[in-house]
């Protein structure tokens, strides 16, 4: 593989993340409304913390581990709430605590994402199956996709205007 598989290597990693977005925001957002560009890592800290089965989680918690302000958690969280992903539920014994609990939609969400998930992790392995020219190929053809997606995105933008 030649120098230029590093950079179409990244551009199909690139185009792969936008779409990874692009269906997360289908999958989230079934009622129009615009999702804060955090919320993806949000959804995904959540999805690991509940896959490990850990206890409930604070909006500081969350803050500290993706290192993002609580502030602007707190908006991604007031988003997914309107979206009746997940609710906030203040802790028994302290109620200064505020704790993130996943809804009943919130679990199906996330149950499609992590069924996502195991679709595109093939995507190394079809890399190498595919060699050299045929991966220059497909990133051809994901250029192709990530300029659909970004012509649909400012179609979007202008929808919401």
């Amino acid at each position: 593989m030649g120098p230029n598989h590093i950079k179409d290597t990244t551009t199909i990693e690139l185009t792969i993340l936008k779409l990874k977005s692009a269906i997360f925001r289908k999958i989230v957002s079934d009622s129009g409304r615009e999702l804060p560009a955090s919320t993806p890592t949000v959804i995904n800290l959540l999805r690991e913390h509940y896959k490990a089965n850990n206890g409930p989680i604070t909006i500081s918690e969350i803050a500290d581990k993706i290192n993002v302000s609580k502030s602007a958690v707190s908006q991604i969280i007031s988003s997914l709430e309107k979206h009746h992903i997940v609710r906030r539920k203040t802790s028994p014994e302290d109620k200064r605590l505020v704790y993130i609990v996943l809804t009943m939609r919130g679990r199906h969400v996330l149950k499609k994402i992590n069924e996502h998930h195991k679709h595109t992790n093939i995507l190394d392995e079809l890399l190498v199956f595919l060699g050299e020219q045929d991966s220059a190929e497909l990133v051809r053809l994901m250029d192709r996709i990530n300029d659909f997606l970004e012509q649909n995105e400012q179609k979007e933008a202008t929808r919401n205007d």
